[in-house]
């Protein structure tokens, strides 16, 4: 992703997965773009943008937020724009709501005319759309260089039917010693991705396409962590540049906005309280906005939390089948 010019800024649109757990790695590379001096569009929809954190001042005169209006979808609940908002078979009406948004994304690109757009797994119909206009396309993975061949490997492969124990060994095709795998009640939860959904075209079909079409592959990665498995994921896939844009860890500022915007002392105090304990000595527990665990799950992992007498600090989210949290 070069300069047009020497050290000219560039316009960089960026287009993520309705997750909050795409959003907001996408909002950081946007914030690490501003801070270069280019000029960011973030794309998504009008509720979503509400929900993000709040801009610290020197990157927010750089990022423009672009609210695109989602289609009515059977089945796909009012108010829902993200995937927080479903419940996991919900999810695939997103997807096809998103799809939707073809006319809208091409009518921005069109009027706009950005010398990137920056896109995610999902958006298929992006690379061909930036194409007709001269747009150069990049896909932004938010998992890891070995995570992503991972994937891809595995439903690229020659079996023409997914199992979920193909996908705890690892890939044949790595020429270094790996582990990279998933153990098996693991698989049985991503076979999914292959399987055909509401939208009529799988996961696995979406993120496929984004690659085989976009100029670029960004990872949010590091040369100093994953050399070996970034050059070895441009030679299995055929892909244009790999590019490692670094771990894009959470900020001060993200977590102090994040703060004011729930408007809680209880965020505060907790903030408070991790900064008095000793370096590297807090367990994090976080099983993220899309995994929901049931109660048993719930309380099995606070037994080991409590076993281990070390001090943690848990985003706990209300367990399915409980009235409260633990």
């Amino acid at each position: 992703m070069a300069d047009h010019g020497n050290g000219a800024s560039l316009h960089i649109a960026v287009f993520p997965w309705l997750a909050f757990g795409h959003m907001l790695p996408f909002l950081r590379l946007s914030k690490s773009l501003a801070k270069r001096r280019h000029r960011v569009s973030f794309l998504s929809t009008p509720r979503n943008i509400a929900r993000l954190p709040k801009l610290p001042p020197d990157v927010a005169p750089f990022i423009d937020f672009v609210p695109l209006p989602l289609p009515p979808i059977d089945n796909l609940p009012l108010d829902a724009e993200s995937t927080n908002d479903l419940l996991p078979d919900q999810v695939q009406y997103l997807k096809k709501a998103l799809d939707g948004l073809q006319s809208h994304f091409a009518c921005f690109l069109r009027s706009t005319k950005p010398d990137w757009v920056i896109i995610d797994f999902c958006q298929h119909w992006a690379p061909a759309i930036a194409a007709e206009l001269n747009v150069p396309c990049a896909y932004f993975s938010v998992f890891r260089a070995s995570n992503l061949f991972f994937i891809c490997d595995k439903i690229t492969g020659s079996t023409s039917s997914h199992t979920p124990e193909e996908f705890t060994k690892p890939p044949e095709s790595v020429p270094f010693p790996t582990t990279v795998a998933f153990r098996l009640h693991e698989a049985k939860g991503v076979i999914w991705l292959c399987r055909d959904n509401a939208s009529g075209i799988s996961d696995a079909q979406r993120l496929i396409s984004v690659l085989k079409s976009s100029n670029l592959v960004a990872f949010r990665s590091c040369i100093e962590h994953e050399s070996s498995w970034l050059s070895l994921f441009a030679t299995r896939f055929g892909v244009g540049d790999v590019m490692p844009v670094a771990l894009l860890p959470t900020q001060t500022d993200e977590l102090a906005s994040h703060a004011e915007a729930q408007s809680s002392s209880t965020t505060t105090t907790i903030l408070r309280w991790l900064s008095e304990q000793l370096p590297r000595s807090v367990v994090y527990v976080a099983i993220g906005s899309e995994a929901t665990l049931s109660a048993e799950q719930e309380r099995e992992l606070a037994n080991g939390l409590e076993l281990s007498a070390v001090p943690f600090l848990w985003a706990a989210r209300k367990p399915s089948g409980s009235g409260a949290i633990m």
